[in-house]
């Protein structure tokens, strides 16, 4: 059974929170690379304007700028050209995601699924939306999806993780976000993630600071 909407956001709060604080400070930074990215791929546009990747790629770079209408406008030219191409609906599915259309990028996740089944980012795309709308069952079946097919997946095991804490499983969030930064040590959202349980639910503010500092360190 679903969490009320209520828990749902309280949850979603507390966790998107401190990833919020710890990724704020580096925006300006990317902003520098992202142009170069996009310039890169108007090049690409110019020389292959038939080829739908460069579209792809190109939309891609206006998506991380968070020009959304010209990047929904380079996807929609991608599928004119080639609407077999698996990419476009995974990053078209990420616009419409960070848009806040969250059918919409569900179902183009669903088709990047069926057309690349053994990528895994589809099935941890999806239980990301799944997940900010509360269907906390469905969002862990698409992490356990994800990890049987790459059970070493650092996503994986933190998407499984958030989910688990939405459920109020918080020895197995714990395991998971441990897990994570066993095998990973530059995830930083991992860090500021087990931050909150340490902060919120075990009550140990030395261990939440020290995982706090180390997100921000990896993220300055």
């Amino acid at each position: 059974m679903l969490r009320s909407d209520s828990h749902t956001r309280s949850v979603y709060v507390l966790l998107m929170a401190a990833v919020v604080a710890v990724y704020a400070v580096a925006a300006f930074r990317r902003n520098g690379v992202w142009a170069s990215e996009r310039r890169l791929w108007e090049d690409e546009v110019r020389k292959s304007p038939h080829k739908a990747r460069v579209y792809v790629g190109r939309g891609s770079a206006y998506l991380k700028e968070g020009d959304y209408p010209a990047a929904f406008a380079d996807f929609g030219t991608a599928q004119r050209l080639n609407p077999g191409h698996p990419n476009l609906y995974f990053c078209r599915g990420k616009a419409y995601q960070e848009t806040g259309d969250y059918s919409a990028a569900l179902r183009d996740y669903g088709i990047f699924v069926r057309m690349a089944p053994d990528q895994v980012k589809g099935y941890l795309a999806s239980g990301e939306v799944l997940f900010h709308l509360g269907r906390y069952g469905e969002a862990l079946e698409q992490a356990r999806e994800a990890l049987r097919r790459e059970p070493e997946s650092a996503s994986g095991h933190h998407l499984r993780g958030t989910v688990y804490f939405g459920l109020g499983k918080y020895e197995q969030a714990l395991a998971d976000f441990n897990r994570v930064v066993e095998t990973s040590r530059f995830y930083a959202e991992a860090y500021a993630n087990r931050g909150a349980i340490y902060d919120q639910v075990v009550g140990d503010p030395a261990r939440a600071l020290a995982d706090y500092n180390q997100a921000l360190a990896l993220n300055p």
